[in-house]
Order: C-alpha cells, then sequence, then structure tokens
C-alpha cells in the first residue's frame, strides 16, 4: 500500500487535503501533479471537477486511472509539466506535498505555467521545516527522518514560510489565499525528548511565529507580488484549539511566578534602598547646615580647649619617651 494513502474529507478542516478542496472551488478543470492513487482527484470528482493527473510510480498510477480524465506517468524533475499536457489549459493545478520531493521546486513550478488557464490558480502544499517540533528536535541534537511527515526521508527541499513566500515572489506569483495545517509541537510523528531543556523552552517554542504551523497551504496566480511579502497564513482552526495546555505550560507558569515574585521583591528592596538613601543625604545636608551655623562655631571654639587638655597628658608622655 502507497504510504501517502489517505482518507480525503472535507469536514476535517484542518487538514492540507481539505484546505486544498476549498481553495480549488466547484467545478474547475484541475491537474493533479503526483496525484498518487487519486484519493484528492476521488473528492474533486465529487465536488463536480474534472482532473487530470501525473504520478511517478506506474502501479499507483494504475489505482488512479478511473478516477481520472487524462492520466500521464511521467518524473517531473527532469519533464516539464506543460510539456506532458501540449495545447491544453487547466482552471487550477495542485502541487500537494510535492514540491519538497524534487530538487529544483521552482524550475518545476515554473514548467506548469504555460498549462495554466489565464485566469488559472496553482494550489501549493508545502510542510513547514521550522515547524515547533523540529526546533525543540534540534535543540536536543536530534534530526531523524521518517517514511512520512515533516522529515519524509524522501524530502529534497525544505520550506520555511519566508522561502516559500521567496520562491513565489520569484516567480512571479502572487499569494491570494495561505492557511496553515497546524499542530502543537508535542503532537507530531517527530520523536522528542525535551526533559534536558530548560523548563520554559517548549512553551518559549510554542510562542514563536509559524511555530504551530505544520503546513503551509497557498493559492497563487501570476500578477503582482508586491503583496506577498506582508502575506500572513491564517490558521485552520483557532490556535488555542490546538496548543496544548500541559506540563510545561505548568512549569513555564511557575517559573514566571517565581520571576514576578523576584522582580517584586527587587522592586521592595530599591525602593527602601532609595528611602534610606534619600534620608542620608538629608542628613548629611543637616549637618552641613549645622557646621555653618553660628552655635557650632561657637560650640567648636569651647570644645577645642577642651580637647586640647584631654590630649596634655597623652602629648607629655610622648616628649618624655623621646627626650
Amino acid at each position: 500500500m502507497n504510504r501517502y494513502e489517505t482518507t480525503v474529507s472535507s469536514e476535517d478542516i484542518n487538514t492540507s487535503h481539505a484546505i486544498e478542496l476549498r481553495l480549488i472551488g466547484r467545478d474547475k478543470k484541475v491537474l493533479d501533479i503526483g496525484c498518487s492513487s487519486g484519493f484528492l482527484a476521488d473528492a474533486l470528482v465529487k465536488q463536480g471537477c474534472t482532473v487530470s493527473g501525473v504520478e511517478y510510480d506506474p502501479e499507483t498510477a494504475e489505482i488512479a486511472r478511473p478516477k481520472l480524465e487524462k492520466l500521464v506517468v511521467a518524473d517531473i524533475t527532469t519533464q516539464g509539466i506543460a510539456d506532458l499536457f501540449p495545447e491544453e489549459v487547466f482552471d487550477v493545478i495542485v502541487f500537494g506535498d510535492i514540491l519538497e520531493h524534487t530538487p529544483d521546486p521552482a524550475r518545476v513550478l515554473q514548467s506548469s505555467l504555460d498549462c495554466l488557464a489565464e485566469d488559472g490558480h496553482i494550489v501549493i502544499s508545502v510542510p513547514n521545516v521550522a515547524h515547533g517540533a523540529l526546533r525543540l528536535s534540534l535543540l536536543t541534537g536530534q534530526w531523524t527522518y521518517t517514511d512520512t511527515g515533516l522529515l519524509d526521508h524522501t524530502h529534497l527541499h525544505f520550506f520555511t514560510w519566508a522561502s516559500l513566500a521567496q520562491m513565489l515572489t520569484s516567480l512571479g506569483l502572487v499569494i491570494d489565499d495561505a492557511v496553515a495545517k497546524i499542530l502543537d509541537p508535542m503532537q507530531t510523528e517527530v520523536s522528542l525528548d525535551v526533559d534536558p531543556l530548560p523548563v520554559e523552552m517548549v512553551e518559549w517554542v510554542r510562542d514563536q511565529p509559524h511555530s504551530l504551523s505544520y503546513q503551509f497551504i497557498v493559492r497563487v496566480h501570476p500578477g503582482d507580488t508586491g503583496t506577498n511579502s506582508t502575506c500572513v497564513p491564517s490558521p485552520a482552526v483557532p490556535w488555542d484549539n490546538i496548543r496544548l495546555t500541559d506540563i510545561f505550560t505548568s512549569r513555564l507558569n511557575n517559573a514566571r511566578e517565581q520571576e514576578r515574585q523576584l522582580k517584586s521583591d527587587l522592586a521592595s528592596a530599591t525602593t527602601k534602598l532609595e528611602w534610606q538613601d534619600h534620608e542620608a543625604r538629608a542628613l548629611a545636608n543637616e549637618i552641613s547646615l549645622l557646621r555653618q551655623s553660628h552655635s557650632y562655631r561657637l560650640g567648636h571654639l569651647i570644645l577645642t580647649p577642651v580637647r586640647l587638655l584631654h590630649r596634655l597628658p597623652h602629648l607629655i608622655r610622648g616628649f618624655r619617651q623621646k627626650g
């Protein structure tokens, strides 16, 4: 069985396939690149679309054939996509988790543009290499490939949101919709041992931009790319629905409470020191004023002879010892 085989449901809105179905729309002429066994095509047909496909593996392609209007078995890394469909154009071309498996994603994407209808769109899904699970994995010195997922062992190219947007901009493709499938870093296929990390690290990673974005799904079309730099993918579901509250949250809350208490104690100590400094300055000022007063000077004149008489025996003993 193909390890990528899956059931596509438009109701499971936090999946790349459901997001793709929404971005593709109904009653479209679609070209599915890397169509596999046709599970996406099957769902698209139910939306009134007609679907053609390109698949690398001949056996898997034959499973997809009954669901497709046209099927081409080909290697898109060596053959231009538009060359596979001469004199045909499509309303939507889909690259669903395909580009990361190619050595030159930009070239592959570029090769499809000549068979895109004038008002057509391209729908792309790629995994996010900056997802929190991989950030935490690297912090513990781990980078372990798996059969599927973020570190699928057949991935040749890795995307962040910034690098995806940069590639699309370089090809003159405008992002008109962007969605992120989101998963908490502790809920992916990536095996993690975060106990050696500082107590606040997991929560800190969760707070970083795009750290919960497991996949980016975008719809693009040729045009003015000026807005790409400010485009931010929206989450498929609210962040709070996915982000876990767990022992790491408790650890961070405890650490923050300790920090708050230390800051409060420091503020109290600082206030006390400032008050003591103020009192010392005020006392020094009073002493200075007192020394400048007539009564202080008079007292000083009276006490000076007394001090000398008090020291006189000591002075006499000193002279005798010298003599």
